[in-house]
């Protein structure tokens, strides 16, 4: 039987030794890595502003950057808001703050290093349709993706030249939430181009069941119109403007353009 010499106690010895010299000198280069980031004037903030059209306040976006960048970060943690390598503009740290901005539609942060000054530019989502739910009375704004950001209480002047939805279907859609399936809001949105085409603008549409994907619209000579969600009823304009145009318009009582590629009326 063979057996395994033991290695000298003077080698054991210095290889301990240096295992620790090597680890020491990593935490040593660690904390003077740190002291650098933490110290170099070159990564000091010196202000913090928020340009852009918002209605959002300043104060306002930048607490709600700041508790993005805070919150899961012991990077940021470690260094303070007050190190420019902080505030970067990741896709993360935009989607968290907005959550806490719904009329803002895009954050985009920029830093000056050599003057120490952090941009943080806002731009607000655009209203596109008034959105009312007819029980309860309650109407909110939608943008053009269709996610419901802001209570409209009170519009007057900025929702009279915006089309309107009339919803009978929900009961309540929570904030920052689409009002309809993103496919379902990109034909609602034809269709009210379809009608301002036609010469109505700012049109009021009834959504009553949403189970059909289906609207309808009342034009000033009370004739009903029909709309399929499930398609985009583009094709179809020039057949309705000549029917609108013509004179056999004044006895006609409905248009319905809810099968693809036909047109239906009496």
């Amino acid at each position: 039987m063979r057996y395994k010499s033991k290695p000298p106690i003077r080698w054991t010895v210095w290889r301990r030794i240096k295992t620790y010299a090597l680890m020491g000198f990593v935490v040593l280069l660690s904390i003077g890595f740190f002291t650098f980031l933490l110290r170099f004037p070159f990564f000091k903030v010196r202000s913090v502003t928020v340009s852009g059209e918002s209605s959002a306040s300043s104060s306002l976006v930048i607490s709600a950057v700041t508790s993005k960048l805070m919150g899961n970060s012991l990077f940021a943690y470690t260094l303070g808001l007050n190190n420019m390598l902080v505030w970067n503009g990741s896709k993360e740290v935009v989607t968290g703050a907005l959550k806490y901005l719904p009329t803002v539609g895009d954050i985009e942060i920029s830093r000056d290093f050599f003057n120490g000054r952090v941009v943080i530019k806002t731009s607000d989502r655009q209203k596109t349709i008034l959105w009312c739910l007819t029980s309860p009375n309650l109407c909110y704004f939608t943008d053009s993706s269709g996610v419901v950001f802001e209570h409209a209480t009170g519009a007057t002047n900025t929702s009279s030249t915006l089309p309107i939805v009339m919803d009978s279907y929900h009961n309540s859609i929570p904030l920052l939430s689409p009002a309809l399936n993103e496919s379902d809001y990109f034909n609602l949105l034809k269709t009210i181009s379809f009608l301002q085409n036609l010469g109505f603008n700012g049109p009021t549409l009834y959504l009553k069941n949403l189970n059909y994907e289906e609207v309808s619209f009342t034009t000033p000579d009370k004739k009903e119109m029909y709309f399929s969600l499930l398609f985009d009823p583009s094709d179809d304009l020039d057949a309705v403007k000549g029917l609108v145009n013509s004179s056999e318009w004044r006895s006609v009582q409905y248009v319905d353009l809810r099968v693809e590629g036909r047109v239906y009326y009496k």
